[in-house]
């Protein structure tokens, strides 16, 4: 167990404290790594990144952590506190994508992206645009800025 104190940067720590994270969905993201619901943050924490699994080994030797999903996708946080989705669905090898400069920017994108996707239903291309004006004000950079229009395209559809 203490593997996790040691990795987890302050931001996350101060996130995941102050919201209670565990059990809490936005949109498609889920800010515990689990399936479980009867458990808690650190149990469900120490549960899925102690997994001895090819991928997990394999976010761990990145020195990342999972901290969530994005339906059965992986949300991994770094030592440095960068957020990372984890594609482990769509291909045979896992897909890294850098999502979020940190864990609080993480959690404005997916609540803008769940408002925006209400607004737009319907409306993939405004969804998009919306999500663009978000990604802007939270400075992410044309990789992450082309995930989360992604993400309102498919929500707004």
């Amino acid at each position: 167990m203490a593997l996790l104190p040691v990795l987890l940067p302050v931001s996350y720590v101060r996130q995941a404290t102050m919201l209670n994270l565990y059990g809490v969905s936005i949109g498609f993201f889920a800010l515990w790594p689990t399936f479980d619901r009867k458990s808690n943050l650190v149990d469900a924490l120490t549960v899925a990144n102690l997994a001895n699994d090819e991928v997990v080994r394999n976010i761990r030797s990145r020195e990342m952590l999972i901290v969530g999903r994005q339906e059965a996708n992986w949300i991994c946080i770094d030592v440095n506190g960068l957020v990372f989705r984890i594609d482990i669905t769509s291909c045979p090898e896992p897909t890294f994508s850098l999502i979020a400069r940190d864990f609080e920017v993480f959690l404005l994108l997916i609540g803008n992206l769940h408002e925006i996707s209400e607004q737009n239903e319907g409306n993939p291309v405004a969804g998009a645009e919306e999500m663009r004006k978000c990604c802007i004000a939270l400075s992410c950079d044309h990789v992450q800025y082309g995930f989360w229009e992604r993400m309102a395209m498919d929500m707004s559809s």
